[in-house]
């Protein structure tokens, strides 16, 4: 399989992708919503962005890519890193 599509990703405790791709497809739109992860995302998978804004608080250890797709003003993708917030390894 390819991975897993989901629509946000909050709260905290631990993402394991494996080798596969968490793709995101809407962090927090117009502020509804938390689009804020306090966890760790790890594997050698990777993370790819499509709409909304995504808030990764913690040190993330993932070794794969890191996409951020969407980019048209309908559907506009923001990664935001705050805190210890990292994805230094993918």
């Amino acid at each position: 399989t390819s991975g897993a599509s989901i629509t946000t990703l909050s709260g905290n405790g631990q993402a394991l992708l494996g080798a596969q791709t968490l793709t995101i497809t809407n962090g927090a739109s117009n502020g509804a919503g938390s689009g804020t992860f306090d966890g760790v995302i790890s594997g050698t998978g990777g993370v790819t962005l499509t709409g909304g804004t995504q808030t990764l608080t913690g040190t993330n250890t993932y070794t794969g890519a890191t996409t951020i797709s969407g980019t048209a003003s309908a559907n506009k993708a923001t990664l935001a890193l705050t805190g210890t917030g990292s994805i230094a390894t993918s």
